[in-house]
């Protein structure tokens, strides 16, 4: 089962397997999701492509987001397992 930890600005906003989230996802993730919020940031974007490539390829990750007035920043660090056949 894949491991995700998500945080934003140092804030863990995620951090589990992710079967778990199939049945609930976790509250802050809803939140930022949720139809009607408006605009969504483009870091969210960015992060969310990679807990799907995470979830998809099976591997362990942990995706950190900063925000500056500036702008924002992504890290993603996959945490590939030994294939055992």
């Amino acid at each position: 089962m894949t491991h995700i930890k998500l945080t934003l600005n140092g804030d863990t906003l995620m951090d589990g397997d992710t079967g778990q989230w199939q049945r609930k996802p976790p509250s802050a993730i809803q939140h930022l999701i949720k139809p009607g919020r408006g605009k969504q940031e483009p870091y969210l974007q960015a992060a969310l492509a990679a807990v799907v490539e995470a979830s998809l390829r099976d591997v362990d990750t942990h995706i950190d987001c900063n925000t500056f007035p500036t702008g924002w920043n992504i890290r993603v660090v996959h945490n590939y397992r030994a294939q055992v056949n």
